[in-house]
């Protein structure tokens, strides 16, 4: 986040409730473990953005969902609680086993009253309603900030104003929020009233109501958004029976990597068994021509060496609009073709019982579409060029289940892997 002032000092306000100055940490429901990520994607090579992750941190809960440790890349954090379950200790530790950062909590009545680190020291001050109001900042016994929240009429924080001990406003950060209560909006104010920055936020990825990728837009006047970063996080529940993809270790059916791989029988690769026959009637001629002696012009039935078809046809003959196939070998599509590529909506039918409905490009599965094979498994969700690629869900034959990101072909450490016997809640 762009506001750094006094971020860590409400991190207690985040783990025990919800800081929306650390919403990349925030979550609904107990958690067993969450991994963040990080990327910085360059405008100019975007593809290359999924190869460019870098670690950010891991967080560990305990069973009832509080937060007990914090890995980052150069240093580890401990969260002790008290018999009330409230944080009241913070270790910071780094690489080399040494405390860099204590951190005391304060209570009274279940709220915090104070954070005390080393001569720093931060107040709480609550409205009557027990919601925040303001936070003084102190250095030595010399007050130094007065932080103060407003919120909307869900209790989200949609202000933050940092000013001097006199009252004199710093800087300030208004924040927006979609539908879901997320902050899809960040302005950073100077005390003169200008724009220091602005801050777009898109989710992009979720499994329930818990986000799993969100990109970061930088906005400047009369210029368009650029993405600045994206995040991804791969969350486990605290259920017994929700695990996250790269922890599982059953005897399911996929291997403990959690490579997901469509079957051999079905691939969506050109040169397969399924496709080969209907993909692309141009880039199969040696097997796939018009015998121009059993054109049936009036029905538009095209004959070819491996299979039939009628439907729509363009001038020569070549299938074009919608129609159907009927392959040789007992595979059969029914749906677009463009210039003689399955292209548009359709659905494949492989004489084994494999399937897949959805949408077409150049003669491979292309946007959205559902896979199901013969044993009950099934696939739905996004397709780039006949591979699993984005966002899905893939369930098998026993009800287990992977929902969140797939990179060709095969599931990320971004979703949640749900056993069939606690399958957790829908996506």
């Amino acid at each position: 986040m762009s506001l750094n002032t006094e971020k860590e000092s409400i991190e207690s306000f985040c783990f025990s409730n919800h800081n929306p100055f650390m919403e990349e940490f925030n979550c609904r429901g107990k958690l067993s473990s969450m991994t963040i990520e990080s990327v910085r994607p360059d405008p100019d090579q975007p593809a290359q953005q999924e190869e460019q992750r870098l670690f950010v941190a891991k967080l560990f809960y305990d069973n009832s969902g509080l937060l007990i440790q914090r890995q980052e890349s150069r240093k580890t954090t401990f969260y002790h609680y008290n018999d009330d379950h409230l944080l009241e200790k913070e270790v910071e530790v780094r690489n080399d086993e040494q405390i860099s950062r204590e951190r005391i909590y304060q209570y009274s009545a279940g709220r915090l009253l104070t954070e005390i680190q080393d001569d720093e020291k931060i107040s709480y001050h609550y409205s009557n309603k027990d919601i925040l109001n303001f936070t003084t900042t102190w250095s030595s016994g010399i007050q130094e900030t007065i932080c103060s929240y407003g919120y909307d009429e869900y209790k989200n924080v949609i202000l933050k104003e940092i000013r001097d001990p006199e009252g004199v406003l710093l800087r300030s950060c208004r924040l927006k929020r979609n539908m879901q209560g997320l902050i899809s909006k960040e302005t950073v104010i100077n005390q003169d009233n200008m724009i220091l920055e602005q801050t777009k936020y898109e989710y992009t990825a979720f499994h329930g109501e818990n986000w799993l990728k969100r990109e970061s837009y930088r906005i400047e006047e009369k210029q368009d958004p650029v993405i600045i970063e994206i995040l991804y996080r791969n969350i486990s529940l605290a259920s017994s029976g929700v695990e996250s993809a790269k922890n599982q270790s059953s005897n399911s059916e996929p291997p403990e990597d959690t490579i997901i791989s469509l079957p051999d029988h079905f691939e969506s690769k050109p040169s397969t068994t399924a496709m080969a026959t209907v993909e692309s009637i141009d880039d199969a001629k040696s097997d796939i021509e018009i015998q121009e002696e059993e054109v049936i012009p009036a029905e538009n039935e095209v004959m070819f060496k491996n299979g039939r078809y009628k439907g729509s046809v363009n001038c020569s003959n070549i299938p074009d609009g919608q129609g159907e196939f009927w392959g040789r070998d007992g595979s059969r599509y029914s749906g677009t073709f463009s210039n003689g590529h399955l292209d548009g909506n359709g659905n494949l039918l492989h004489k084994n019982g494999s399937s897949y409905t959805g949408q077409f490009k150049n003669g491979l599965p292309h946007g959205e579409g559902e896979c199901l094979w013969p044993n009950g498994s099934r696939y739905r969700g996004q397709f780039v060029q006949g591979e699993m690629h984005g966002i899905g869900s893939f369930t098998w034959s026993d009800g287990t289940r992977f929902t969140g990101l797939f990179e060709h072909n095969k599931s990320t450490d971004q979703g949640l892997l749900e056993n069939a016997e606690n399958p957790g809640e829908e996506s």
